[in-house]
């Protein structure tokens, strides 16, 4: 839904139990599926009259959804980044970059499950090293994209509401930020303390992900140093490109501490913390932006969240599990004793494989 969004009449919103106002300022209601008495809704308008229809029995699949409680502890999740802007910033340009960052999390995590068909199909199929090292390979490089992609969103939250509030324009792109100091910055651009702290903060794990991004779609370089083992997938952690997110990852742990020889790491491990650290900086992106911007009141009743469902989010839902399993084929039984969704496909299975074959 973008700032060119149907015209509802006021009264016909009122339908919509989960309001407790229409907002008038120009923000727009960031969806129209919801939750009561853990019963599934859609408010659909008609596309000529405008009338809302409450629709039952509506379960959403995938996108997001207002309720009192999550309803799939596997399938759904809160992000408070997403929360907020749909409670209190849901402006036309905001909500659009809102609804980009949904597909981007919902696709990182689909690519992190890959991992796993992955590893299945490896069980299966001869001889198959090679082919799973470029498999890898390619999720790998679609991982970068989607965490470029993450970070130029999370900037795109902030310019649009710094355009909005304060009249001034930000560089389009995080890559604005990314070379300069944050001292710079803040002095250029009249920043706020807690601005400051967000960029101190992300600024060298959104310069790392842009370096290695960067070099794979614009330089022509591939990310080859990828070694098939028992346990799932490995890199080397002491040369490029992985090197680089030692510190900045904080991976000094597990990364480190489950090596396997020739100091390879756990690739699904990385993919993982790669996840986990985008979270965390929408999560402190939230804080800013409520801490920096007026906060427009919310719309909602004050009992509702709003959540988003994912059809691969039980990766994400379990992350912290399956770190803790840090590599591919550990982890795969970590999902199958937690997750009732994936625990069918990630039972260990009877086929019998010839290798001579």
């Amino acid at each position: 839904m973008g700032s060119d969004a149907m015209q509802i009449d006021i009264q016909q919103l009122a339908k919509l139990p989960f309001l407790q106002g229409v907002p008038l300022d120009g923000r727009i209601i960031a969806a129209t599926s919801y939750y009561e008495a853990n019963k599934p809704f859609f408010g659909m308008p008609h596309p000529n009259t405008g009338e809302m229809h409450i629709m039952p029995n509506t379960t959403p699949t995938w996108g997001g959804y207002w309720s009192e409680s999550c309803i799939d502890a596997e399938r759904d999740t809160s992000f408070e980044l997403l929360d907020v802007i749909a409670q209190h910033f849901s402006f036309g340009r905001v909500l659009n970059t809102m609804h980009s960052i949904e597909v981007d999390l919902s696709n990182m995590a689909a690519a992190i499950e890959k991992f796993f068909a992955i590893w299945n199909y490896r069980a299966v199929r001869p001889q198959s090293d090679t082919a799973i090292r470029l498999m890898c390979l390619t999720e790998v490089e679609y991982v970068f994209g989607l965490s470029r992609s993450l970070i130029d969103l999370f900037h795109d939250c902030h310019r649009h509401l710094y355009h909005h509030f304060e009249k001034q324009e930000l560089p389009r792109t995080f890559g604005g930020f990314v070379d300069h100091e944050v001292s710079a910055l803040v002095k250029k651009y009249n920043l706020a303390p807690a601005t400051e702290q967000y960029l101190e903060k992300v600024k060298p794990f959104f310069g790392k992900v842009r370096e290695v991004r960067d070099s794979i779609f614009h330089h022509g370089k591939n990310l080859e140093m990828i070694y098939v083992l028992d346990d799932g997938p490995g890199v080397c952690i002491d040369y490029p490109p992985f090197n680089v997110f030692n510190d900045v990852l904080g991976v000094e742990g597990k990364f480190h501490v489950d090596q396997k020889e020739n100091n390879l790491g756990s690739l699904f491990f990385l993919m993982l913390s790669m996840l986990d650290r985008i979270i965390e900086a929408s999560d402190d992106l939230a804080s800013m932006i409520g801490k920096v911007f007026p906060q427009p009141p919310r719309y909602t009743k004050s009992n509702y969240r709003y959540f988003l469902r994912g059809p691969s989010f039980p990766i994400l839902n379990c992350r912290q599990q399956l770190m803790d399993a840090c590599w591919l084929a550990p982890a795969m039984e970590v999902a199958a004793s937690h997750l009732e969704t994936l625990a069918p496909l990630l039972k260990k299975n009877d086929v019998e494989t010839n290798e001579g074959e």
